[in-house]
C-alpha cells in the first residue's frame, strides 16, 4: 500500500470519528439566521444555569449533559470566530436538548417526588457541606433518572431507601448547623480535663446537648423548639469552658490569693449594692418631683383652658353682636326682620310672595335670600333651620304640606348656592300652627305667611339676655 493511499485512509477514519462525535439524535431548534449569535450563546448559557438550579442536571442527566456540551461547543465556536450560522447551529442543538431535558425532568419529578423533596430538605439544611455523602446519593439518583429517561421500571423499595438516606443527611446537617459549636466546646473541655476540674458543669452541658439532640430528632422542623434547645446547649457549653479556664488559673495561685480575691469581690458587691440603693432612692425622689410637676402643669393647663374657653365665648359673642347689627341694618323693613333668640339669630323673611298654592321660589325673592346667605357665611353657621308658615286660610293638612315644601325650596337654594352643607341645614313646615298675628285681619294673615330662618353660629357664645326689642315676637293662638 502506497503512503498516499495510507494518508487517505487515515484522513477518512479521522473524519468518521469527528462525524460520529458530532452526531445528534435530535432535531435542532430553528433559530433565525438574522439573530445575534453572541446574544443567543449568552441566552443559552443563562438557560442552562437556570436548569441546573432547578436540578435538571440530576433529573435528566443525559439530556442535560448533551445540552451543556452543545452550549460549550457554541462558546468555543464564538471564541474561535466561526461563522454565525455554525454558532447558531450549536445553540439550536443546545436548545433542543435542554427542551427535552425539561420534559424528561418533569417525568422524573412525578415519579421521584418524595425523593426530590427529601433531597431539597437536605440541601436546605446545609448538606452541601458533606460533599462525599451528597455526591454519592446524587449519583444513585442519577441512576434512577437514567432509567426513567430510558423508559425502564424502578423498584419502589429502592426509591424509599434513597429517600430515607436523603432525610438522614438532612438530620445530620441540622445537628451540625445547630449543635456543631456546642459539640466542639464540650469535646475540647473534656480533652482539657473538665471531668476533674469542673465535672458538674461538664455534666450539665452534656445534658443540655442531649436535650437539644432529642428536640431535633423529635421534630427537626419545629424551628422554635430546636432554636431554643440549641441556644441553651451552646450557652451551657460556653459556661463550662469559662469555668474550666477559671479553675485552671486558680490552680496557679495560693489559697491566700484566692481568698483575697473573693474578699475584694465581696467588697465590690457591697459597694455596688450601696450605690444601687442610693440611686434607687434618688430615682424615687426624682419621680416624686416629676409627678408633682406634672400635677402642677395639669392644673395650669386646666386654668389656661378655662381662660381660653371664656375668651373664645367673648369673641363669639362680640362677633354675633356685630353680625346681628349689620344684618338688621342690611334688610329693609319690607324684606325681613332680624331677631335674636338666645345664641341663635332669626331672620323673618316677609317678601317671599309665593304664588298661591305653589312652592317655587319667586324671582323677586332672590335678592333677600342672597342677603340671608351672606349672614350665614359670616357666622360660619353649623346649624340652620328653615321654617315655613302660612295663614289659617284653607285646611290645616294642606297648609302644613305647602309650608313644608316652601321651607324645603329655600333650604335647597342655600345648599345649591353652597351657603351651607346639606348635612347642616334642615327644613320644617308648621302650617298655621305658629301665628305671630291674628288671622282675622288681612294684615295679620300677611304677617303669618312667612319664612323664618334660624341660624346658630359655629362657635356658641354664652350670650347675655337680648333686649326686648331684639327678641322675636311670641306666637299667638288667634
Amino acid at each position: 500500500m502506497t503512503s498516499k493511499r495510507m494518508s487517505q485512509l487515515i484522513a477518512a477514519a479521522s473524519l468518521a470519528i469527528v462525524l460520529g462525535a458530532c452526531a445528534h439524535d435530535i432535531k435542532p431548534v430553528e433559530i433565525p439566521m438574522t439573530s445575534n449569535p453572541s446574544a443567543e450563546v449568552d441566552s443559552l448559557t443563562a438557560s442552562v444555569d437556570a436548569a441546573r438550579n432547578q436540578n435538571v442536571d440530576v433529573l435528566s442527566p443525559e439530556n442535560f449533559k448533551n445540552a451543556e456540551k452543545s452550549m460549550k461547543e457554541a462558546q468555543e465556536r464564538r471564541a474561535r470566530g466561526k461563522k454565525g450560522e455554525k454558532i447558531l447551529e450549536s445553540v439550536g442543538y443546545g436548545r433542543a436538548y435542554l427542551d427535552r431535558a425539561q420534559v424528561a425532568s418533569q417525568k422524573s419529578r412525578e415519579q421521584l417526588v418524595d425523593v426530590i423533596k427529601a433531597r431539597e430538605l437536605a440541601m436546605a439544611a446545609g448538606a452541601a457541606k458533606y460533599h462525599n455523602d451528597r455526591v454519592s446519593l446524587d449519583n444513585d439518583l442519577k441512576d434512577y433518572t437514567h432509567k426513567i429517561e430510558a423508559g425502564k421500571k424502578i423498584d419502589r423499595s429502592d426509591l424509599t431507601k434513597l429517600q430515607q438516606e436523603y432525610l438522614d443527611l438532612e438530620l445530620k446537617s441540622i445537628k451540625d448547623v445547630k449543635l456543631g459549636e456546642a459539640k466542639n466546646l464540650i469535646d475540647n473541655a473534656e480533652k482539657q480535663g473538665a471531668n476533674n476540674a469542673v465535672p458538674n458543669a461538664l455534666k450539665e452541658s452534656q445534658e443540655k446537648y442531649n436535650v437539644a439532640v432529642n428536640a431535633i430528632e423529635t421534630d427537626r422542623h419545629d424551628v422554635n423548639a430546636v432554636n431554643a434547645a440549641s441556644s441553651t446547649a451552646l450557652a451551657s457549653a460556653q459556661r463550662t469552658m469559662t469555668l474550666l479556664q477559671t479553675a485552671k488559673e486558680n490552680k496557679k495561685r495560693s489559697p491566700e490569693q484566692i481568698a483575697r480575691e473573693i474578699e475584694n469581690r465581696n467588697t465590690m458587691l457591697d459597694q455596688s449594692a450601696a450605690i444601687n440603693a442610693a440611686t434607687a432612692a434618688q430615682v424615687t425622689a426624682t419621680q416624686a418631683q416629676v409627678t408633682a410637676r406634672e400635677q402642677q402643669l395639669a392644673q395650669q393647663r386646666a386654668q389656661f383652658g378655662v381662660v381660653e374657653d371664656e375668651k373664645a365665648k367673648l369673641e363669639a359673642r362680640a362677633k354675633f353682636n356685630r353680625v346681628f347689627e349689620q344684618a338688621r341694618a342690611e334688610f329693609k323693613p319690607n324684606e325681613a326682620d332680624v331677631y335674636r333668640q338666645g345664641d341663635k339669630m332669626i331672620i323673618r323673611v316677609k317678601s317671599m310672595k309665593f304664588s298661591t298654592g305653589r312652592s317655587d321660589l319667586p324671582a323677586a325673592s332672590m335678592g333677600v335670600l342672597s342677603k340671608v346667605k351672606d349672614v350665614i357665611g359670616q357666622l360660619d353657621s353649623q346649624d340652620v333651620v328653615v321654617e315655613g308658615h302660612t295663614d289659617s286660610t284653607g285646611k290645616a293638612e294642606a297648609n302644613k304640606k305647602l309650608s313644608s315644601e316652601r321651607a324645603a325650596a329655600v333650604a335647597d337654594y342655600f345648599v345649591a348656592d353652597k351657603a351651607v352643607g346639606s348635612g347642616k341645614i334642615e327644613s320644617v313646615g308648621f302650617g298655621f300652627e305658629k301665628p305671630i298675628a291674628t288671622n282675622k285681619s288681612k294684615v295679620g294673615r300677611e304677617m303669618n305667611r312667612r319664612v323664618d330662618i334660624v341660624i346658630k353660629p359655629s362657635q356658641t357664645a354664652s350670650a347675655a339676655p337680648a333686649p326686648a326689642a331684639d327678641q322675636a315676637p311670641a306666637t299667638t293662638n288667634q
